[in-house]
């Protein structure tokens, strides 16, 4: 389902807050970062993607994103990024 830039914290909210998230990010940079109980918050008037936990943050600049598709089934949210970078959010089942 693509989703309208309005729309995003309110999904964000939904599926990835206070849960264990993979962030993937692929293109330039290719990288995996784990947040345990992430906090995870989108500023729709400054166009920031913010997720914290208690040892990682990450603010991430949306302002340049061409499109926006949230997979219900895999509950994971894929933002694409017009300098070719791409960002993956998921949220995994820790072993505890």
């Amino acid at each position: 389902m693509i989703v309208q830039e309005k729309e995003l914290n309110k999904i964000i909210r939904k599926n990835f807050y206070l849960k264990d998230i993979c962030l993937e990010i692929d293109g330039i940079l290719y990288g995996k970062i784990y947040f345990k109980k992430a906090v995870c918050k989108y500023r729709y008037k400054i166009g920031i993607l913010i997720i914290f936990d208690i040892v990682n943050i990450l603010k991430v600049d949306l302002s340049s994103e061409y499109e926006i598709i949230f997979n219900k089934k895999e509950k994971s949210l894929i933002i694409k990024l017009d300098n070719g970078q791409d960002i993956k959010i998921l949220e995994f089942k820790s072993k505890q």
